[in-house]
């Protein structure tokens, strides 16, 4: 029986291109540090928004990721309205 793939690790989502086979944790921080709403949302609509967030966390623990500040507060700026539409969704 095959693993179920995920839509993240589509190639045509840019983020495994060349490993379909990545790990949960990597796909999540990739769809992260790209950065578009459809990849975060899909993150967490996958795998849950207490996993993004966790991994988020680990982004910003990791001081060799090199975010801008306007790129943290709008990674921020989106998971909270990700968040506010699934509480609004009854998710």
């Amino acid at each position: 029986m095959k693993a179920k793939r995920v839509s993240l690790a589509d190639p045509s989502r840019g983020l495994a291109w060349s490993n379909p086979n990545l790990s949960s944790e990597v796909l999540v921080r990739s769809a992260l540090r790209h950065g578009a709403f459809y990849l975060v949302l899909d993150a967490v609509l996958e795998f849950g928004l207490p996993f993004v967030r966790e991994q988020w966390a680990l982004i910003l623990a990791d001081k060799d990721a090199k975010l801008s500040a306007r790129a943290q507060a709008d990674i921020e700026r989106k998971l909270n309205n990700i968040e506010r539409g699934l509480r609004a969704a009854g998710a």
